[in-house]
């Protein structure tokens, strides 16, 4: 049997926090006002921690522009 001692120390440890990411992120909202208003949104993919929701068109500066300005050049 352990002593009183060691059962006090064996408490659990805190785990080193991840770092944070630091993004930009552009959010296209595009509507067409008709005889109601209408929102072009997609669906999210099925797999991760929005999977299949509904959203906004985003754009991640870092990674989307430079994929974009990429294509834009090679047309």
């Amino acid at each position: 049997m352990e002593s009183n001692r060691s059962l006090v120390e064996n408490y659990p440890r805190k785990k080193a926090k991840t770092k944070q990411r630091d993004e930009t992120s552009f959010v296209l909202i595009l509507y067409r006002l008709t005889r109601q208003l209408e929102f072009l949104m997609i669906k999210q993919k099925k797999s991760g921690l929005l999977s299949g929701l509904w959203s906004f068109i985003e754009i991640n500066t870092s990674n989307d522009l430079d994929q974009m300005n990429e294509q834009t050049r090679k047309s």
